[in-house]
């Protein structure tokens, strides 16, 4: 999530300084250099040029900013008007705000609270003696402030959801601010679901075999240029996305799903392109399984959250790094990393947290099925080898040491071992997001389709073989994101974006390799 940014706005050299003083407990400087997380400020002006050019996760505003004046009430618009600008800017569309006064009349307080959704109010004539609330307080105010701006990003994005059935395209639709339309197509445009999944084995093959970058990455762009001519030859598919494009006002604003037969979930969807521009780097893509009643917890993942944090519930998290053959070390240091930072990053929120962790001689297969089936967790991040059966595809999973040999956590154990609490589960492993395009009657197509069947609403995979190194990276920016937007869809983005321009680039496939699933969302 980063180090917290708070912006103190006070007239008075003393508050500043107080008020600094105890935030600055909000994110302790536990390293020498490190960036002082608050900012002061005295006047409206100051903080008006600091808002427009940095996102804050909190703002403690005066509402008197006298700035040269006498007058209380000019004072007080100026403290109002700040406080109109953070909720209008973008860039503050995560800020929390908590107003300062010492002068707490009626009307002050109801037009802070009815006008510019302010919930946190201190007043000075209490501050003595409160250390400990102001830092529940300003928690409180963050977690509320990330999952508010999480819900008006739901609002104001445009969703285009592109359906398929296993004879080919089926309908488009978009939905958004101001827009709704669906389209079926009648008869359906042929997409083929099983060339498409071939192909994208046989990148897989290609990364294994070490060929050069260029015929993988080449293999990836054919790809992603045959899925966007299916797309583009649809006429109705085509209007929709032209139009999707033409309305979301940032790339960042439009949702593409997919939404199919869990058939279709090989289907290389995210290395779908138009033109040189693969959209998954672009834009939030999520796969839907349609299947009617997969998953009965469609809460938006930031409401979950804020609602655990209001009630003073915990986050309860299964960390397991199988390092089964040692020759993945890598898994190890990610979930060292995961235990620190995911504890860190929603103490910040004020979200208690429950962490149990399997490393080492304890990730067995005994000890990780017990603790799934506890059925108490609502995180389980898995980090080791994955295992794909193509030809009995309900029969991969994830690979754990089980006495002296190993085995497999399979899709069929983990369809009835996720307890009924579990929300998300992450599968940082190979060919965790492989599924078969043809499976016999009533087989499950991999391991996402056995989560799925389970009715787990979010699960993240990686559809390729992926580096050691790389996916240590990419798991800990994702998290890093996740706190920070409580969207998947959106930590998903951000950590591909950060893969693309790590050291190895592009030639890194790391930044192509997620899968995201997300049911009911």
């Amino acid at each position: 999530m980063g180090r917290l940014r708070v912006l103190v706005v006070d007239d008075r050299p003393r508050w500043r300084d107080l008020l600094s003083e105890d935030f600055r407990r909000l994110e302790p400087q536990t390293e020498a250099g490190a960036e002082d997380p608050v900012e002061c400020v005295g006047t409206e002006a100051e903080a008006m040029t600091k808002i427009v050019s940095r996102a804050y996760d909190l703002a403690v505003v005066d509402l008197s900013l006298l700035g040269g004046t006498e007058d209380p009430r000019e004072a007080d618009e100026r403290g109002f008007e700040l406080l109109k600008a953070i909720r209008a800017l973008p860039l503050q569309r995560r800020c929390a705000v908590i107003v300062v006064t010492g002068y707490p009349t009626n009307d002050r307080l109801h037009r802070a609270l009815q006008e510019f959704g302010v919930k946190r109010v201190l007043y000075k004539g209490d501050y003595e003696n409160q250390d400990e609330e102001l830092l529940r307080m300003a928690r409180r105010a963050i977690l509320e402030a990330r999952a508010r701006g999480a819900a008006g990003y739901r609002g104001s994005r445009y969703h285009l959801t592109l359906s398929f059935d296993a004879r080919g395209w089926t309908a488009g639709e978009l939905q958004g601010p101001g827009t709704m339309g669906r389209d079926r197509i009648d008869p359906p445009v042929l997409l083929d679901t099983a060339n498409l999944v071939r192909r994208a084995d046989n990148v897989n093959l290609l990364l294994i075999r070490g060929a050069r970058d260029d015929d993988w990455r080449k293999e990836m762009a054919d790809l992603g240029d045959t899925l966007f001519k299916t797309v583009a030859s649809t006429p109705r598919l085509f209007e929709k996305w032209a139009g999707a494009k033409v309305l979301a006002s940032h790339r960042q604003n439009l949702w593409v799903r997919f939404r199919g037969p869990s058939t279709g979930l090989g289907v290389p969807f995210d290395l779908m392109r138009d033109g040189a521009s693969y959209l998954c780097l672009d834009h939030v893509l999520t796969r839907e399984i349609a299947r009617p009643g997969l998953s009965q917890r469609p809460l938006p993942f930031a409401s979950f959250l804020h609602e655990l944090g209001s009630q003073g519930r915990s986050l309860r998290v299964l960390l397991v790094a199988a390092n089964s053959d040692g020759k993945i070390p890598g898994v190890e240091r990610e979930v060292k990393l995961l235990k620190d930072r995911v504890a860190r990053d929603l103490s910040r929120l004020g979200v208690a947290c429950e962490m149990t962790v399997l490393a080492g001689d304890e990730a067995t297969y005994g000890r990780v099925k017990e603790a799934l089936r506890d059925g108490r967790y609502h995180l389980f991040h898995y980090a080791g080898h994955g295992r794909y059966d193509d030809d009995l595809p309900q029969a991969s999973g994830l690979v754990l040491r089980h006495g002296s040999s190993f085995r497999a956590l399979t899709a069929d154990n983990l369809r009835f071992l996720a307890g009924a609490d579990l929300r998300m589960v992450y599968l940082s492993c190979c060919l965790g997001a492989v599924s078969k395009s043809s499976p016999s009657a009533d087989d499950l197509c991999g391991i996402y389709d056995g989560l799925a069947s389970a009715g787990v609403p979010t699960v993240l995979g990686y559809r390729w073989i992926v580096p050691d190194a790389s996916t240590v990276e990419l798991a800990t920016t994702f998290y890093s994101h996740l706190w920070r937007t409580l969207c998947p869809g959106e930590a998903t983005l951000e950590a591909r974006r950060e893969a693309a321009m790590g050291p190895g680039g592009r030639s890194d496939q790391t930044w192509a390799a997620p899968v995201l699933l997300m049911q009911g969302s």
